[in-house]
């Protein structure tokens, strides 16, 4: 999308408002807001959250985040006071000519640096706390919310689950979240017992045990298939499961019999990280 120039006295109160229609026009599903979404985010899973929204408008305005638009803002505001107008170079350009030669420091760069694809996309602060505040409403209703974690919004990256987690142990609200977890387990639509068990991978504990051994044995394969990948992967985890004494006849069972491919071989992998043959 065609980069917009700021006007010469800008207002972020203003740019902030636009970000807020922009977002509410994205949740009611009207196709040029998601399709500005998707253009600026293009790779990422959008969960329709206002720092996104904020993030593509300092985009569209040339600004590499929200955070460099703001300075734009209030150096323009500065010296607009001051009777002395500066441009302000976005995207990482040069440094503002009101301020070259004075050893002020450019905004450091976003992400952490890897090799191969260069600076990693990292949740904000905020991102992480208004996500926060939507599962820990949800769970206080007593809602089973993995649609917050499925598709259009989601599924969360690695790089959300793990500083969304951090911050339900900090507050205290992983165990609450979990039960919903569990009661959602059992709901009569299969999404929403597929997406309980994913969610279960990296936000369960030892407790969730009897509820994945009874979701490995659902009749949907996509649920199954979840229920046995959580019940071995401890990368995601706080702590390992305590794999019980009718676990590994289980997986035995499910890798000898399933009729669904795919979870014969999950169960295969599961016994190896168990140790089984």
């Amino acid at each position: 999308m065609a980069t917009n120039e700021l006007p010469p006295r800008p207002n972020l109160a203003q740019l902030r408002t636009r970000a807020k229609e922009l977002l509410r026009a994205a949740r009611a599903g009207d196709p040029v807001a998601v399709g500005r979404l998707q253009a600026q985010l293009a790779g990422r899973p959008i969960r329709l959250q206002l720092a996104e929204a904020q993030w593509v408008i300092a985009r569209e305005h040339g600004f590499a985040s929200w955070t460099r638009l703001k300075i734009a803002v209030a150096a323009r505001a500065a010296a607009a006071a001051a009777g002395n107008a500066t441009s302000y170079t976005p995207l990482g350009g040069s440094e503002p000519a009101a301020t070259a030669g004075r050893g002020a420091a450019a905004p450091g760069r976003i992400g952490r640096p890897t090799r191969r694809h260069g600076p990693r996309h990292t949740p904000g602060r905020a991102a992480i706390q208004a996500l926060h505040a939507a599962v820990v409403a949800a769970a206080g209703r007593g809602e089973a919310y993995p649609f917050l974690f499925a598709p259009p919004i989601g599924p969360l990256p690695r790089a959300v689950q793990a500083p969304l987690r951090q911050a339900l142990v900090d507050s205290g609200q992983l165990p609450l979240v979990v039960d919903v977890l569990r009661q959602g387990a059992e709901q009569p639509s299969a999404r929403v017992r597929a997406e309980c068990a994913h969610a279960l991978d990296w936000l369960g504990d030892s407790g969730c045990l009897p509820t994945l051994l009874r979701l490995a044995d659902d009749p949907v394969p996509r649920v199954r298939w979840f229920a046995l990948h959580a019940l071995a992967c401890d990368d995601c985890k706080l702590e390992p499961l305590s794999a019980g004494p009718a676990v590994v006849p289980l997986l035995r069972a499910k890798a000898a019999s399933d009729p669904n491919a795919r979870v014969r071989r999950q169960a295969e992998a599961t016994l190896r990280l168990l140790g089984q043959t």
